[in-house]
């Protein structure tokens, strides 16, 4: 079973009548609906559904009892309105006629004019209290609403609350304020005291970025001398291997040579032996 509620806050107006009265229909209509679906159907309840359903129904019927308390209370609010609007409309043109009655040469219409003049001002008046009036109902329905469970809630109470939990949150924004203060205060005797340390820090810094690219040319200046050392190296590792071969050659040449010398000395020696022998022979021959 579905309830649906809606409330106004406030109800009076000249057109709201006939708005309240159709809101009034149409909820009871939706209430005898809801009720009539469910008397229609075979309940099998059990206990605990049973008692569920019981507050349902007390529930719906309190509904009903409120719904049409504050739609008695709507219809009564809009005809205090229009009485009102009535009082007020009947005061200003009872005073327009009176003024333009007392304007008139004529003594008779001036003394009816005269007359009216008073009335137009107990209308007013009438015009005042009532709207008075309806101006302090709706404040009794504003300033006291019925809460959940039942329990009564005082509008007064919850802005004097609310002013106490503003007055309590700008003490807090004050004290927050003045710690900030005190923080801005500390950052900036923290930063003109370590304004110093980082300007030689600074310095210190570009010192030794000047030190390193220093470093870093005279590094390329090693690595080109190195460079140069490397090949006057190789060029003379080149040199000595050209010696050195220049060297074996003297060394074969000098071999080749005393070999050359060793089989000319053999050839003489062995020519002067058969010379010997030849000349031997010839002596023996000729003897």
């Amino acid at each position: 079973m579905l309830l649906t509620c809606y409330h106004h806050p406030f109800p009076h107006s000249l057109s709201s009548t006939s708005t309240h009265s159709l809101f009034t229909t149409n909820r009871n209509c939706n209430l005898s609906l809801s009720f009539s679906i469910v008397t229609s159907r075979p309940l099998h309840l059990t206990t605990h559904t049973a008692h569920r359903f019981n507050s349902l129904t007390v529930r719906a019927d309190s509904f009903r009892l409120r719904s049409e308390h504050a739609a008695a209370d709507s219809n009564f609010d809009s005809l205090l309105s229009l009485l009102e609007f009535s009082c007020l409309l009947s005061s200003a043109i009872s005073s327009a006629a009176a003024a333009v009655l007392a304007g008139s040469k004529n003594e008779l219409i001036a003394g009816i004019g005269a007359r009216a003049a008073p009335f137009g001002g107990a209308l007013l008046v009438v015009g005042v209290l009532v709207g008075a009036w309806i101006r302090r109902r709706q404040w009794r329905r504003v300033s006291v609403e019925a809460g959940k469970g039942g329990l009564e809630v005082n509008l007064l109470e919850r802005i004097e609350k609310l002013e106490e939990d503003l007055r309590s949150s700008a003490t807090v924004v004050r004290v927050l304020s003045r710690q900030l203060e005190k923080l801005g205060v500390r950052f900036r005797v923290t930063r003109k005291g370590l304004k110093d340390p980082i300007a030689e820090t600074a310095a210190l810094a570009q010192k030794n970025s000047e030190a390193a690219r220093a470093l870093a040319v005279q590094s390329d200046i090693l690595e080109k001398e190195l460079g140069e050392i490397q090949q006057v190296l190789l060029a003379m590792q080149e040199q000595q291997r050209k010696q050195l071969d220049l060297i074996l050659a003297v060394g074969k040449a000098s071999k080749l040579w005393e070999s050359k010398q060793e089989t000319n000395e053999r050839h003489d020696t062995l020519e002067l032996s058969n010379s010997a022998e030849d000349g031997v022979k010839q002596e023996v021959h000729q003897i």
